[in-house]
């Protein structure tokens, strides 16, 4: 995900990814949820503080091999 976000206009160092497995293994048939966060940096500085938020997004599937 790190890589990902490094090809766009991201800081990298910005991006949180955790990775979890609610059925508790990483078996095929498994579930895998992944959440990913960003804290957004605005290019002005001088709204730095008052933009400066966090965007996330959540996903999970199955694992299939």
């Amino acid at each position: 995900m790190q890589n990902f976000a490094g090809a766009g206009l991201l800081t990298v160092s910005n991006v949180s990814v955790n990775v979890t497995y609610p059925d508790g293994t990483n078996t095929p048939g498994s579930r895998v949820s992944v959440q990913v966060s960003y804290v957004y940096d605005p290019l002005v500085s001088y709204f730095n503080h008052s933009l400066n938020v966090t965007m996330g997004s959540t996903s999970e599937g199955v694992i299939t091999f």
